[in-house]
């Protein structure tokens, strides 16, 4: 899909709501920026190069679980999921990634048990932890650690991925 093709998917939305009562991001943080239809309007301001803040935009990006649930009940039958991964890599084209996050993206992250146990490991480490927060349940939280703070939050007893293949 490329960027006018996302424009228009993203124009599709209706903007009814059905997506913010399935959105288990929305459920949380109550961001309309963080669900289906705010994103939508977001990635049509960023084609249009209206965006304000570059950094909120790539956070409200980065917010989504790319669950597929806004996809599924949208009436209008916009393909939130794609576009979301279409704005993304459409970010990531537009900066420099350094070698750490290519090493990390390309490699770490593929492999989700390696990533947990880096995780745990980490959680060990003083001053890097906290015991206060939500805990890290699956890889959204993670990528959260490599892009943006320092801390790694309180981890879980057992992640998501064991609960629901």
């Amino acid at each position: 899909m490329n960027s006018s093709m996302q424009q228009m998917g993203a124009a599709q939305c209706m903007k009814c709501g059905f997506c913010m009562s399935t959105c288990p991001v929305y459920q949380v943080d109550h961001l309309e920026s963080h669900v289906a239809r705010g994103r939508n309007l977001l990635i049509r301001m960023d084609e249009d190069e209206s965006i304000p803040d570059q950094n909120s935009y790539g956070a409200c990006l980065d917010a989504c679980l790319l669950c597929g649930r806004c996809q599924a009940v949208c009436p209008a039958g916009v393909p939130s999921h794609d576009i979301n991964i279409q704005a993304r890599e459409r970010r990531l084209s537009a900066k420099r990634v350094s070698i750490w996050q290519q090493l990390l993206y390309r490699g770490i992250l593929k492999h989700r048990p390696l990533m947990a146990q880096l995780i745990r490991m980490a959680a060990l480490i003083p001053g890097l932890n906290h015991s206060e927060g939500h805990p890290l349940r699956h890889m959204a939280d993670a990528t959260a650690l490599f892009t943006g703070g320092l801390r790694v939050p309180r981890i879980a007893s057992t992640f998501l991925s064991k609960h629901i293949p």
